[in-house]
C-alpha cells in the first residue's frame, strides 16, 4: 500500500488557478553562465579571508566561547 502525499507535483495553468497565482511558491531563479563567471574570482579571493577567520575562531569554538 502507497503512500501519495497531499499537495502539487507540478504548477497548473495560469488560467485554472483564477486569481490564486500568488499563492503559489515562485520557481527558484537559477543564475546565469555569465553571472556565475562574474562572481567566480570574488569568491576565489574571499576563500583565503574565510580560512583566517576559522583559524582565529578555532580556539574559542573549542573552548566553547560564543558572542552574545
Amino acid at each position: 500500500m502507497g503512500y501519495d502525499p497531499p499537495g502539487l507535483e507540478s504548477r497548473p495553468d495560469d488560467t485554472l488557478l483564477a486569481g490564486f497565482s500568488s499563492l503559489m511558491p515562485q520557481t527558484p531563479k537559477k543564475p546565469s553562465l555569465v553571472g556565475r563567471a562574474f562572481r567566480l574570482p570574488f569568491k576565489i579571493l574571499g576563500l583565503p579571508i574565510k580560512a583566517v577567520r576559522a583559524v582565529v575562531r578555532a580556539p574559542a569554538r573549542l573552548l566553547g566561547f560564543r558572542r552574545a
